[in-house]
C-alpha cells in the first residue's frame, strides 16, 4: 500500500505540472512511459526495500526486444491500445506485461544516476525527451 501511495502521488503532481501548469493536452508513448518511470522511482525512493514485479518484469534479452519495437512508438500520441499493449501486454504482438513499466523505471533510474542530486519536484519539470536523451538508456539497464 505504501507504494502504491507513493506512485499515485507523484502522478498527482506530475499530472498537475503538465496539464494545468505546462498547458498540455495530450501525451505520446514516450511521455507516458516516463511518467510511470518517475512514479515508480519516486515509489522507490520511498520504500528502498519494495521491489514489486513490474519495476523488474523482463529479462535482459526482453527488454533490449521490447525497446527495439518500442522505439517505433514513442512519438505516437498514447492512444488505449499502445497503452495496453506496453503497459499491461499483448500476447498477439508478443510484447510482455508491464513492459512499458520495466522500461520506464530503468530509464529514469538512469537519468537520476547521470543527475545525481536532482530533485522530484526538478524532475517532474523535465520533457520526457530529454530523461531519455541524458538517461543514456538504449534497451537495458546499466545494472
Amino acid at each position: 500500500m505504501p507504494w502504491v501511495l507513493a506512485h499515485e502521488y507523484h502522478h498527482t503532481v506530475w499530472g498537475y505540472n503538465y496539464y494545468h501548469l505546462k498547458g498540455n493536452r495530450g501525451q505520446d508513448l514516450l511521455t507516458s512511459v516516463i511518467s510511470e518511470g518517475e512514479a515508480d522511482c519516486f515509489a522507490k525512493g520511498m520504500n528502498p526495500d519494495v521491489t514489486p514485479s513490474w519495476i523488474c518484469a523482463l529479462t535482459a534479452a526482453q527488454e533490449r526486444e521490447q525497446w527495439a519495437v518500442m522505439k517505433g512508438y514513442l512519438y505516437c500520441e498514447n492512444s488505449m491500445e499502445l497503452h495496453r499493449r506496453f503497459f499491461f501486454g499483448d500476447e498477439d504482438t508478443g510484447t510482455p506485461p508491464f513492459t512499458g513499466y520495466t522500461i520506464g523505471f530503468n530509464i529514469v533510474r538512469e537519468y537520476l544516476k547521470a543527475r545525481k542530486g536532482i530533485s522530484f519536484a526538478e524532475l517532474a519539470d523535465k520533457d520526457a525527451g530529454e530523461i531519455l536523451e541524458v538517461s543514456g538508456y538504449d534497451g537495458g539497464s546499466t545494472d
